[in-house]
């Protein structure tokens, strides 16, 4: 009843060599799979993870399998979520093999999903779910490239005011000039959003994406 590894001597209960012997067991355990990977500021925007871009740490990572059922590990137990270290870092360990999805919680205000599609599967990003699918194309092994990346949105704006002294100076004393409409525009001059200055003559637009 007992297990051997890679070879086994035949020999009788009695330790007398007999001519059969079918005691000759090997057993084996199911090999676990991981998931996860990282959740990252994507500084520079590009939606590939750079060597100094910073984790985020804290967030809630919830794990299902690819249709939606509970994911088990392999002592059946029921696995659902996991937090994202101190250095953006997160995996789910020991899951029966099998294709999982993760999905990224709630993250800090201000931050939105950069863009998809860029680097290459170890390196770029995803935006709210994730499907594991190994480097080698097996959806039953791990995959530890389900990765995360966020900008900050960005505000633009200021005041309008009348340069008196016409020296290009905002000088105390220098009167705002309220309810002026201020235009924004895209890199390529299509027209983003329109603003109008308040009593004191400031304007902003806010939660822009970077570019």
């Amino acid at each position: 009843l007992d297990s051997s590894t890679g070879s086994e001597y035949t020999g009788a209960l009695d330790n007398t060599y007999v001519i059969q012997d079918m005691t000759l067991d090997f057993g084996f355990v199911l090999s676990g799979v991981s998931v996860g990977d990282l959740v990252w500021v994507d500084s520079n925007h590009d939606g590939v993870q750079g060597a100094t871009e910073a984790g985020i740490p804290g967030i809630t990572m919830t794990i299902t399998n690819a249709d939606g059922t509970p994911a088990k590990d392999l002592d059946g137990n029921t696995v659902t979520t996991t937090m994202t270290d101190g250095s953006g870092k997160y995996m789910f360990s020991n899951l029966v093999p099998g294709t999982y999805k993760v999905a990224v919680g709630a993250v800090p205000a201000g931050l939105v999903p950069t863009i998809t599609g860029a680097g290459t599967p170890a390196t770029d990003s995803s935006t709210d779910t994730a499907t594991s699918v190994a480097l080698n194309g097996t959806t039953t092994a791990s995959d530890t490239t389900l990765d995360f990346g966020f900008v900050h949105l960005v505000s633009i704006g200021d005041y309008v005011w009348y340069d008196s002294n016409r020296n290009g100076v905002q000088d105390e004393g220098e009167a705002a000039v309220a309810n002026v409409t201020v235009n924004l525009y895209d890199g390529e001059g299509q027209l983003v959003s329109s603003k109008v200055t308040d009593a004191n003559g400031y304007y902003a637009f806010n939660d822009l994406m970077p570019s």
